[in-house]
């Protein structure tokens, strides 16, 4: 069984087969390599583009995850509140 080694991209989980990368490609996973390949015919205003629009989420999902959080805590404090009423009548 061949064994498993993790994906080169700092940020990626994904595992590899060892004989990844050994023909002259990346030791990269399919999904970093499709990236690649997606990326590769693209002007490079379109990829700071694309980079900006990621970053722009990114700071979006940083800004709002807090909210959110306290959101879901509000609303199961709400239904335990509204069960144990219900567990009352």
């Amino acid at each position: 069984m061949a064994k498993m080694l993790k994906c080169s991209v700092d940020v990626c989980e994904n595992e590899i087969t060892e004989g990844t990368g050994s023909k002259g490609g990346l030791p990269i996973c399919h999904r970093c390599r499709s990236m690649q390949y997606k990326i590769k015919n693209m002007p490079a205003e379109a990829i700071q583009e694309k980079r900006d629009r990621w970053e722009y989420w990114e700071h979006r999902l940083d800004y709002l995850h807090p909210r959110v959080v306290a959101m879901l805590k509000d609303a199961k404090r709400s239904v335990t509140h509204a069960k144990r009423m219900a567990h009352r009548a």
